[in-house]
Formats: C-alpha cells, structure tokens, sequence
C-alpha cells in the first residue's frame, strides 16, 4: 500500500506576483527553489474549483451529456458539473449543476467519490466528484449555455468510450473510472439496486481487463484534433434540450 514518504524533498516558495486576475482565471508568477536549488520564477494558473455529479439509475446507467467543447472543438460526453460557487460547497454544486444541465436531481445522499488536482505542476484547479445512486426527474434543464444531448448510458459501455476517446473532461474521466475500479473490486457503495454485471465474475473480469487496456492507450499520445464519435443508441433515454441537438454520431 502506498504511504506518504514525509523525508521527500519539498519545493520552496519565497513569493509570488500576479499577472492576470479576473473572476474565472488567474495568472501567477511564483518565486520557487526546486530541490535542485536553482531558483527561479515559475508561471502557474489557478482555475475555481468545479464539482461533478455521477447519477445512477436502477438499471445502472449513468446521466451524462454530449455537446461541443470549443477549446478542443471537439464534442464528447460529460457528466453534469460546473463552478464552486461563493458560499457553496462540493456536494452543493454537483446537485445544482446536474439539475441545472440535466433536469435530473439527485435524490438521497450524495457520497464523494473523489477529489483531484488534473494539473498539479502548473494549474491549480481542484475537481471534486459526488455520486448519487438515485435521481428524479424535475423539468427541462434550464442552463441554456451548456445546452445539449441528454442521455442515460450503461456504465457497462465506459470503459470503451474512454478508450476511443469520447468521454471528455478529467472530471468525467477520473469519477467514472474511479467508481468503476470501486465496482471492480468491491469496496464499498452499497446501493438499493445492485448492479447485477456486478456479481458476475465474467463480466467483472471485462471491466478490469478494459481498465488496463485504457491505462495503456491513455498512456500513448492521442490527437484530439478530431470530434469524438459517440456510441449512444436509440433505445438510450434522451431528452431533447433544444431544437437542433447534435447527433450522437457527429463527427
């Protein structure tokens, strides 16, 4: 098991000076000694934490949503997550997003699943993930902005999708893969409806077998220049969110 190794050489911080500051972003220069010694100043981005919610249903599917990313452009799936607001916390966040995005509130108590640094060496911009095992329909999403396809996936079909590079933001990527390794291995997330690919030795040894393929293709260099391709079908429960909603075999 792993353990912290408190004798490991720590980076020293003498000051820092910013660059650029608004309300979403913010640029620092940051004075910094290395454990090599040589001191220098060190460019370092500091984002607003976001929160992620992971929504289950009894058939153990879980609520995402496809749309466009125009940093990347590129369109992929998403779980339903936004911006920590001032005075909120995590779990706040992840269940106003989702019903804001989805229409979908998560119902019952939310468990973190995890919380991340995607870019520790120079951003900082904290990820936290919040499972909810059931939701319940409440209305049309009402978040214009981040307008999409709404879509209920069998978390059987992850691990492919990730593999062919149409799950898109480490949010998503790091909470569903995370919550799959949990499945895998049995710890933990007692829900009312068990998935039942769950006790089922073949089918468990499937998602582990896919987890260590992903580990490898995601170790290799991918060109995202390319919008990722989708693999939700008919029988998939959509919701139509605006009248023109991009195919969920874009490309």
């Amino acid at each position: 098991m792993a353990s912290e190794h408190t004798d490991a050489p720590a980076w020293k911080v003498y000051g820092k000076r910013t660059l650029y500051d608004n309300p979403w972003v913010r640029l620092d220069q940051v004075d910094i000694e290395p454990p090599g010694g040589h001191r220098w100043w060190h460019h370092v981005v500091r984002l607003r934490p976001i929160a992620a919610a992971v929504m289950l249903d009894s058939d153990d599917r879980v609520l995402m949503l496809y749309r466009h990313r125009f940093v990347p452009d590129q369109f992929g799936w998403e779980l339903p997550g936004g911006v920590i607001e001032d005075g909120e916390v995590g779990v706040e966040t992840a269940a106003r997003e989702a019903e804001e995005e989805t229409g979908w509130r998560p119902s019952g108590p939310m468990k973190r699943l995890c919380a991340f640094e995607p870019m520790p060496g120079m951003v900082g911009a904290r990820h936290e993930v919040y499972l909810s095992l059931t939701a319940t329909r409440v209305g049309e999403p009402t978040d214009a902005d981040e307008a999409g396809q709404i879509a209920w996936i069998s978390l059987k079909e992850i691990p492919g999708m990730v593999s062919r590079g149409q799950v898109a933001g480490g949010a998503s990527l790091v909470g569903l893969l995370y919550l799959l390794a949990l499945r895998g291995t049995e710890q933990g997330l007692e829900s009312p409806h068990p998935p039942r690919w769950r006790a089922d030795p073949t089918r468990v040894a499937k998602v582990a077998a896919s987890l260590s393929s992903n580990r490898a293709s995601l170790s290799r260099p991918t060109a995202w220049s390319a919008p990722a391709r989708s693999t939700c079908t008919a029988a998939q429960a959509r919701v139509n969110v605006r009248s023109k909603r991009p195919s969920a075999t874009r490309s």
